[in-house]
């Protein structure tokens, strides 16, 4: 059967483009010939917003001596293409994608089927389109519809009540609905009047040993006997905790990741690979993160590690992981309290639950 995967398209982000890399592989494994579906990764303004957005810029970067580029856009697109070119990389050699301008552009002759997910795809927060991607576009067509580890990213309902009905009805016509965290569940269920499974993100589907077949092995001495640190909301709190744990463990700090501001020097923003992302994770003494993924791949190693609670980017999300393996002791909300001991990851519930979800995407197509 012939799949397209919808989910957040790969750009910078480690965990986004293995958890589409994960379900990609895994989808092949089930025999199917799968794309990940893409889009031109360019910023522009619509003609009628240009002058507005530039003469505010002129008036806050001269006026106001704000530290502002007037023509972002145009920076963004030439500078892109060298942030991205080790992540870019990855993505070019083992992914399969196909760049649409627009969902609207494909056929329904072109795939027997789309799966939805994963990461934070049903985030209205993250996707002003939010209708789409419950296949808006393909709502007239004789194809295949999941969802897989679709996340809302929240627990809290932020559509609209018009994009509610939309994507209800929408929803509706799913032969399967798995969703990353139970309060996906919920909202699903609640709101969409849909019931949903809970199934494991894709890279938790993936064994330790798929991984370091990936691995850039020439990188691993610059990240062991280190604290590795994978950090993607940088605040003087996180900071301070850092220095306090390679100060009582006696690691180096070492961070895995660049810079993301594009106020940031353009060398201090060149992402390494995802090859020594995973090594880095891979080869570290000890791991703090604020990620779902950098929880993810420490758990995956067996590295010591602590989540930061990352309320802006989902908090239900790493509870939800952390609970998974016992491990809730290693979630950071108080930044006074944390524990540094090694806990025992408890792998029974890991292990029935990837058994099922494996269950689920075997059935895909078999309806058809």
């Amino acid at each position: 059967m012939k799949i397209a995967i919808l989910t957040i398209p790969p750009r910078l982000n480690f965990g986004g483009i293995l958890q589409a890399y994960a379900l990609q592989t895994v989808l092949e494994r089930n025999g199917h010939d799968v794309i990940v579906l893409d889009k031109p990764h360019e910023r522009k303004l619509p003609a009628v917003r240009a002058f507005l957005a530039y003469a505010k810029r002129i008036i806050l970067k001269f006026v106001l001596k704000k530290k502002i580029r007037i023509f972002e856009e145009k920076y963004y697109n030439e500078t892109y293409p060298i942030v991205s070119q080790n992540t870019q990389y990855f993505i070019d050699k083992y992914l399969h994608t196909r760049e649409i301008k627009s969902l609207f552009d494909i056929q329904e002759r072109d795939y027997d089927a789309f799966v939805v997910g994963s990461d934070q795809i049903w985030r209205r927060k993250y996707n002003k389109n939010i209708k789409n991607s419950f296949l808006f576009f393909a709502r007239k067509w004789n194809v295949g519809r999941y969802a897989y580890a679709a996340s809302f990213g929240t627990d809290r309902w932020e559509y609209s009540e018009r994009e509610r009905k939309i994507c209800s009805m929408l929803l509706k016509k799913f032969a399967f609905v798995g969703v990353r965290e139970e309060n996906g569940k919920e909202l699903c269920e609640k709101f969409l009047g849909k019931c949903a499974d809970v199934v494991l993100d894709p890279t938790l589907l993936l064994s330790k040993d798929d991984y370091i077949s990936l691995m850039d092995f020439s990188k691993s001495e610059k990240y062991k006997g280190k604290l590795v640190c994978y950090i993607l909301d940088e605040n003087e709190e996180k900071k301070r905790l850092i220095n306090e744990v390679s100060l009582r463990l006696g690691l180096p700090t070492i961070m895995v990741n660049a810079k993301w501001s594009i106020n940031e020097p353009l060398s201090a923003r060149v992402q390494p690979s995802v090859e020594e992302w995973l090594t880095a994770l891979a080869s570290a003494a000890f791991v703090i993160t604020d990620s779902f993924h950098g929880t993810v791949f420490s758990i995956l190693f067996e590295r010591k590690f602590l989540t930061i609670g990352n309320e802006s980017r989902g908090l239900s999300r790493m509870e939800s992981l952390l609970a998974l393996f016992g491990l809730q002791d290693k979630l950071v909300t108080d930044f006074n309290q944390y524990d540094l001991d090694e806990s025992a990851i408890k792998k029974e519930k890991y292990e029935d639950f990837k058994k099922a979800s494996l269950m689920h995407i075997s059935f895909f197509g078999k309806e058809l």
